[in-house]
Formats: C-alpha cells, sequence, structure tokens
C-alpha cells in the first residue's frame, strides 16, 4: 500500500481506525483475520461462513495496513460527496432528482450520460434523474469491489 491514503488522513480519523481495528481483533494477536472478522459478523447475526470473505479479509491484516485500506475507502467516499454537491446544486428543490435537460446541458459526453441515464434512475417519463439513487449504488459498487 502506498503512503498516499494515510496522508490523507486526519489524526483524529487514524485514531478511529485504530479503535476500530482493536475492536476487530478479537483474539488480541495485533492482526485483523478472516477468523476475527467471522466471529464479528456472528455477533450481529451473520452466521454465513464465507461472509468474511465478503469483506476482503482472505489473511491476517495488521493495523497498519488495515489503516490504509480503510484510508484508500475513506479517500473513495470523499470523492463520491463531490459528485452528490454537483448533482445538487442542480437539485434546486432538494428531492434527490435532477431534469435530464440540465443534466445533458451540463454533461457534454453522450455515452457518460447513456451509462447513467437507465431505468433504476430515471423516471418513466425520461425527464428526472434520480442522482441519490445512483451516487447510492456507485457507492457500493465501490465499496464491495475493493473490499
Amino acid at each position: 500500500m502506498d503512503a498516499g491514503p494515510l496522508s490523507r488522513l486526519s489524526a483524529t480519523q487514524i485514531q478511529q481506525l485504530q479503535r476500530v481495528f482493536f475492536a476487530l481483533d478479537k483474539d488480541e494477536d495485533g492482526l485483523v483475520s478472516e477468523s476475527d472478522v467471522a466471529a464479528v459478523l456472528r455477533s450481529i447475526g451473520k452466521t454465513d461462513p464465507q461472509a468474511a470473505k465478503a469483506y476482503g479479509v482472505t489473511e491476517p491484516i495488521d493495523q497498519t495496513r488495515f489503516i490504509a485500506m480503510m484510508g484508500e475507502r475513506i479517500g473513495r467516499v470523499g470523492d463520491m460527496s463531490a459528485l452528490i454537491e454537483a448533482f445538487e446544486s442542480f437539485d434546486e428543490k432538494d428531492q434527490g432528482v435532477v431534469e435530464v435537460a440540465a443534466l445533458r446541458e451540463a454533461i457534454n459526453d453522450p455515452e457518460a450520460l447513456s451509462n447513467m441515464l437507465v431505468p433504476p434512475f430515471v423516471d418513466r417519463s425520461g425527464k428526472l434523474f434520480h442522482y441519490k439513487k445512483c451516487t447510492c449504488v456507485l457507492t457500493s459498487y465501490l465499496s464491495a469491489r475493493d473490499v
């Protein structure tokens, strides 16, 4: 892992991630392992033995690597916040939607628009883009992909 993600974290964020690490390290061996994550998941009612793998813990992770991994994710969430703010600037009524016509004027990339303006995110009339739904799905996808 490069130092980039760590350099973007505040001291408070690093301390919070350290606390999360220690909470996950159930056997207190200084590593978060698949069995540690499985124990935490069991404690909240998730009993699927493959669930820990879904969270990306296939080998033990030390504290530094854990913080770096989380730092990368925090950075991506920050990037997503900027995207949400950009959409919000078009959302005068704060309803989580933007007029497709306004997007077409602002974004001069037909290919990018065609990827965004699909049925789950556009109303039946084709006039409103539900940006909150879209950014929620993007955030979930990026988190799951990078786990």
